[in-house]
């Protein structure tokens, strides 16, 4: 994470396609971009380039907090690197379990 040094946590959560559409891992799941209203579990994997893993989970949980106050923020799971969060659909009362497995590419 992330995709291009310049940005930060931004497509983790949420952003913006080029074509205007949502783009963030966990709001393509929220807008049933990926997945369908009926399944309850999803998952994303991301790989870990700069910051550390410790540093990212900060920075994400504190942006789930202002972005989607209603969805849980990540916890971490018996693996390493392993988290779990649960989420809203977007125009739903429906929510999903995601997993987070994160690879750390970085040399620390």
């Amino acid at each position: 994470m992330p995709k291009y040094k310049s940005r930060d946590n931004e497509g983790y959560i949420n952003g913006m396609s080029s074509t205007g559409k949502p783009s963030g891992a966990i709001e393509r799941y929220k807008y049933l971009i990926h997945g369908e209203p009926t399944l309850r579990h999803n998952g994303v994997i991301a790989f870990v380039e700069n910051k550390s893993i410790e540093q990212w989970l900060i920075d994400i949980n504190n942006k789930l907090k202002k972005t989607y106050p209603h969805d849980s923020l990540l916890t971490s799971e018996a693996g390493a690197n392993e988290y779990t969060s649960t989420h809203i659909y977007h125009e739903s009362d429906s929510k999903f379990n995601m997993y987070h497995f994160w690879i750390n590419l970085t040399s620390s």
